[in-house]
């Protein structure tokens, strides 16, 4: 069994740590598309104290419940260097829980949420808020996915498949910004067009660049899939309608890619895609799509 270890704000009421607590188990109850064994939840003392034998460390704020109580966890960041001292390769996780979706800019204003980004100890910064409503009908009605997400994330956190601190895209900063960078590449959005940063052409149609473009914007973060089509639509490709739609343009943008010694976008199962940057550097020449 995956251990993981969560710290809850000591000024807390009970109540609220219970609800936090059965939150996050919930989540972890939950099947994914990617197997694995199962997952379990320890809360643990306060955050100087030892840590042993958990695979990672969650520290978990609820932001109805911070706006109240005013934890300013952004003090427990000093202890994170001693925690993964202890053991290197436990991966660390900061959680913010949410009710509404406008709860993100309370997220944004949190000290815990400004620490953890300028934290080179964290691994993964997640916000759990409703989904937003898609332009794709079909995803209208599946807010129920996104209780499968945390885990699967977590998932890949664990298995080291992010050189990165990874976010929820909900964190990414002005993600519609039309000129992106990507490694060494540059991707101008308004013209769906890919460049190397000397000006060199990438051979990308204009569908294949508008996909990596969207991807590139979220870089760092995972995009579901309902967001890339969404996003590809408000950029006028309608050609997308689903899942199926964006497998045949990743698969041809990968195969162009590679002869370029650059990499590709990597697949979350049941979730969606995401790029890293240190894949996109033609020194990189040896890389294998995923």
């Amino acid at each position: 069994m995956i251990c993981h270890g969560v710290y809850v704000p000591s000024q807390y009421p009970e109540i609220a740590k219970m609800g936090l607590i059965q939150t996050l188990t919930d989540k972890f109850a939950y099947a994914t598309a990617i197997p694995g064994p199962a997952h379990g939840i320890r809360q643990l003392g306060p955050m100087g104290s030892h840590i042993t034998d958990t695979q990672s460390l969650i520290i978990a704020q609820d932001i109805t419940v911070e706006t109240v109580y005013r934890s300013s966890d952004e003090s427990m960041i000093e202890n994170l260097a001693a925690i993964r001292a202890q053991n290197p390769d436990r991966k660390i996780a900061v959680f913010f829980n949410g009710r509404r979706p406008d709860d993100l800019r309370l997220i944004r204003a949190t000290p815990l949420f400004n620490a953890a980004v300028a934290c080179p100890h964290i691994d993964l910064i997640y916000a759990d808020l409703p989904m937003q409503q898609f332009a794709v009908p079909p995803f209208n009605f599946l807010e129920s996915m996104r209780q499968k997400h945390f885990k699967t994330i977590m998932q890949t956190v664990l298995a080291g498949e992010c050189d990165t601190p990874l976010r929820s895209p909900e964190l990414v900063d002005d993600p519609q910004r039309q000129t992106v960078t990507l490694g060494d590449l540059v991707i101008d959005r308004t013209n769906n067009v890919a460049t190397f940063t000397d000006g060199q052409p990438v051979p990308l149609s204009k569908l294949e660049s508008a996909t990596l473009g969207v991807l590139a914007a979220y870089q760092n973060a995972w995009v579901p899939t309902p967001l890339l089509i969404t996003e590809l639509r408000a950029q006028g490709i309608k050609s997308v309608a689903d899942e199926r739609g964006l497998n045949t343009p990743i698969r041809n943008m990968k195969n162009k890619l590679a002869t370029l010694g650059l990499g590709a976008p990597r697949t979350l199962r049941g979730i969606g895609r995401y790029v890293r940057p240190g894949e996109f550097q033609r020194s990189n020449a040896g890389y294998t799509p995923a």
